[in-house]
């Protein structure tokens, strides 16, 4: 059995969704400074929900349906998630953005 690291699995943060699936505090530290990233652009009514599979370690997006994967909102909400997002799946691609700079877990 999993244990969780935080009583709370999912969440919104600036209207967005956000989800792990098995707790981790980590992948919420990262899908929480994604959703700043984005509120600072004011993109975030661009991006319906986060989900983090912790058993893949890779963060998928749901967003709007008017976002297309070459547009300068893409652009913008990829390089937010970049700076953010640890490994995330972009439009059929997997990307490696930087990981937290400390995670407790790993200790």
């Amino acid at each position: 059995m999993r244990e969780s690291s935080v009583s709370v699995d999912h969440l919104t943060a600036h209207g967005i969704e956000i989800c792990t699936r098995h707790g981790k505090a980590y992948e919420l530290a990262e899908m929480l400074s994604f959703c700043v990233a984005i509120a600072q652009k004011g993109l975030q009514k661009r991006v319906i929900s986060l989900f983090y599979d912790s058993n893949s370690c890779c963060c998928t997006f749901e967003l709007c349906p008017s976002v297309e994967q070459y547009d300068d909102v893409a652009d913008e909400i990829e390089k937010a998630a970049l700076k953010t997002i640890g490994q995330f799946e972009w439009f059929g691609t997997i990307k490696h953005g930087l990981p937290m700079e400390f995670d407790p877990e790993e200790l």
